[in-house]
């Protein structure tokens, strides 16, 4: 059996087993379903799946990933199937992934009127894909330890020890965006010395951003890195955080960085016109209004009509001038392969000691 007929048998049987988890129950009308990998957190995914399928009588079946390994496992999985496809439609919490998969041919163009209606820097030309609900990369800073001002968090940064801060896993997710930008202004020896640094003066390598936001929240580091949807749940929660938009070099000077979540069909996939109305739907104004005004509080790319948060209006105006995230695929290549190599020679420096 080849690699893409034993995925699909393997899905298949994950199926009957109940790891593929529908959003809400048993099948729609007539067995009528779509196939979804989902990188977005799954407490802010749901409730929207559930709405599309009370609507439609069309059955989400949704395939989540971890915190730590989001997108890029999705990625692997959607590579790993593409001569037998089991997904119709990728939901990815950024962008990078999602161009990875189109330059490799493996999704399918839809232009909806979402897509249409969404800035061209959002967007892919041929409508291989599509960004909507945008977060924003932040300084989360537990202000019981250190002032929330830029001059502080920088300085902290700067420590050559006792360092008190927090990133997630560069390998996935949008830290992986978040280093590509950096790779872009430093360069593979640049970028190399400044994580060596981080991690010889104390630094804590954590499993997700959501495990940044709560290793500041809970003090036992002064800040970190995250995304705005978790910074705001501490802040709901109330903890003692605070936040700075994180500004990495751009055309015009510092600017912050807006990673979108994207929405693709993939080619060959079995349920093409089921994955293009749930493409529609999630690119949809009442979506962008409802992640908007949601625990995640995420920035619409087009223009709503719907009531925003005072935070959100505040997060759209930084989003508007964001550093530009087109061209990043070579220097996101370049820090895979710099942190597999790390991987690779992690593990066998662990063998050779055994």
């Amino acid at each position: 059996m080849n690699e893409a007929a034993a995925s699909r048998r393997a899905f298949l049987g994950a199926a009957s087993a109940g790891l593929f988890l529908g959003a809400a129950g048993c099948g729609g009308r007539g067995g009528e379903e779509v196939v979804l990998y989902c990188a977005a957190d799954r407490l802010h995914a749901e409730p929207i799946l559930r709405e599309f399928e009370s609507r439609t009588g069309v059955h989400v079946r949704a395939k989540f990933d971890t915190e730590a390994t989001k997108s890029l496992s999705l990625v692997g999985s959607l590579i790993r199937e593409a001569d037998a496809p089991v997904c119709d439609l990728f939901w990815n919490n950024e962008r990078g992934g999602t161009e990875d998969l189109a330059a490799r041919g493996l999704l399918a163009p839809h232009r909806g009127e979402a897509w249409e209606a969404t800035p061209p820097q959002h967007r892919d030309p041929e409508g291989l894909w599509c960004g909507f609900g945008g977060r924003l990369r932040v300084w989360i800073v537990n202000t019981d330890r250190l002032p929330a001002t830029r001059e502080a968090v920088e300085a902290e940064l700067a420590k050559e020890a006792d360092l008190s801060f927090a990133y997630a896993n560069p390998r996935y997710g949008t830290t992986l965006t978040h280093f590509s930008l950096l790779h872009r202004e430093l360069g593979d020896d640049g970028l190399r010395a400044f994580a060596e640094r981080l991690d010889d003066a104390g630094a804590v390598t954590a499993s997700g951003n959501a495990a940044v936001k709560d290793l500041v929240a809970a003090g036992t580091v002064a800040c970190g890195w995250t995304d705005t949807d978790d910074a705001y749940l501490a802040i709901e929660a109330g903890a003692p955080v605070e936040t700075l938009p994180v500004e990495v070099p751009g055309p015009p000077g510092p600017a912050p960085i807006c990673i979108p979540n994207t929405v693709a069909l993939t080619r060959g996939g079995p349920n093409a016109a089921h994955a293009a109305r749930l493409a529609d739907y999630l690119l949809g104004k009442e979506v962008a209004v409802r992640l908007a005004n949601g625990p995640s509080r995420q920035i619409p790319l087009t223009p709503v009509s719907g009531p925003l948060p005072e935070d959100v209006k505040q997060f759209a105006g930084l989003a508007r001038d964001a550093v530009p995230l087109a061209g990043l695929a070579p220097h996101r290549d370049a820090v895979l392969a710099w942190l597999s190599g790390e991987e690779t020679a992690g593990a066998s420096a662990s063998g050779d000691a055994a």
